[in-house]
Formats: C-alpha cells, sequence, structure tokens
C-alpha cells in the first residue's frame, strides 16, 4: 500500500514538473511563426506543417514566407 502511494506521489511529481517546463523551447530552436492569438511559435527544424495550431493560424512567419490566405468559411451546405 505505501508502495502504490509513494509511486503516485512520484507520477504525480513529474507530471507537474513535465507541464510546467512544456511552454520552454528546445536549446536548438528558432522563432518560426507568430500565431493569430500572439504566440510565438518555434522549431528546431523550420518545419512550417502544423504550426500555430490550436492559436487560430499564422499570423506571419518569421522567416520571411508570405501567409496563405484563407477562406472564410461558410456556415450553409450546398
Amino acid at each position: 500500500m505505501k508502495t502504490t502511494i509513494s509511486a503516485m506521489l512520484i507520477s504525480l511529481t513529474l507530471l507537474g514538473s513535465a507541464i510546467a517546463y512544456a511552454g520552454e523551447p528546445a536549446a536548438d530552436a528558432k522563432p518560426l511563426a507568430t500565431c493569430k492569438d500572439g504566440k510565438t511559435m518555434y522549431s528546431s527544424t523550420g518545419d512550417h506543417r502544423g504550426a500555430c495550431s490550436g492559436h487560430g493560424g499564422v499570423a506571419a512567419w518569421l522567416d520571411g514566407t508570405p501567409t496563405k490566405a484563407s477562406k472564410a468559411r461558410t456556415q450553409s451546405y450546398r
């Protein structure tokens, strides 16, 4: 019983530290894009795929690449 409780406490501590350091970019990561919500995304590879997903999309690429215009979504079916 004590072993189980100790293991659970250690797991919760490790989870908390993982969450706390999740926002830190990797040491070799460079700024890639500014998202529409103002967050800066970082990448070690420079790959544009998936950047700013969950943040409203890319407002500007920091490497100078032009952003693609997005079409407004319609509410009606065709």
